[in-house]
């Protein structure tokens, strides 16, 4: 039995009946680490990428939007402020002229027969 363990038969005696009864031991390589890592985090880190330059390039435009839209109520409320003065002054003549009416009607003047 020496002079087969010393010759190393017996070894290979063994891996070849024995070999499939024995758990397999699967260790990953350093290179092979590498690659698996450089698979997943470059296309990870591009899509993190993309995200944040689209995220900055959308925010940039919603806040010039924001900027325009009020701008554009700023000057829709000075529109609205001259409407509604000249909305006023239109209602005071309009007041006017019926208070005259008024007057003319209780002093008994009517259109064509007023006395001058």
């Amino acid at each position: 039995m020496r002079v087969v363990q010393n010759t190393g038969e017996f070894e290979a005696l063994q891996k070849r009946w024995f070999a499939s009864l024995e758990p397999e031991t699967k260790t990953l390589k350093l290179g092979a680490a590498y690659s698996y890592a450089l698979w997943v985090l470059i296309p990870a880190l591009i899509f993190l990428g993309s995200a944040c330059i689209s995220y900055f390039t959308v925010k940039k435009k919603a806040l010039a939007r924001i900027k325009e839209l009020e701008h554009q109520l700023e000057l829709e409320r000075e529109r609205t402020d001259v409407l509604e003065m000249e909305h006023a002054r239109q209602r005071y003549v309009i007041n006017q002229m019926s208070a005259v009416s008024l007057v003319e009607q209780l002093a008994g003047v009517s259109g064509n027969n007023r006395d001058y």
